[in-house]
């Protein structure tokens, strides 16, 4: 068993195209997954932030989200996100994800990898 503290937090900025702020904690490795997920991370969207439409090819994306409430493009549709929704991008579709609160929106993301 391991466990693991004190990781660091990166600050990126303008991610795929969007805006403002976002905060990633890398929680694993993609070489502790076993080759079947490249990321699972906890980020963090600042208010205002947003993270740009951008496709998924030979992976899925889901996040599940954590905190605060927001605003999810799934394909071209617009849906409102709060706390314990869970969103899912499938292969060959695009997503979006912006903060439209107040507080951090945060959230959960695992990239798993199709082929």
């Amino acid at each position: 068993m391991a466990v693991y503290k004190n990781r660091n937090i990166e600050e990126a900025e303008n991610v795929e195209g969007g805006t403002g702020t976002m905060l990633r904690d890398r929680l694993l490795k993609e070489s502790q997954m076993g080759g079947i997920c490249s990321y699972v991370v906890h980020n963090a969207l600042k208010p205002g932030a947003s993270i740009g439409d951008h496709e998924h090819n030979g992976e899925t994306e889901t996040y599940y989200v954590t905190n605060g409430k927001g605003l999810y493009n799934d394909n071209g549709v617009e849906v409102e996100i709060e706390k314990g929704d869970l969103l899912f991008c499938d292969d060959g579709e695009h997503h979006a994800i912006a903060n439209t609160g107040d507080e951090l929106l945060s959230f959960v993301v695992i990239i798993q990898k199709t082929a």
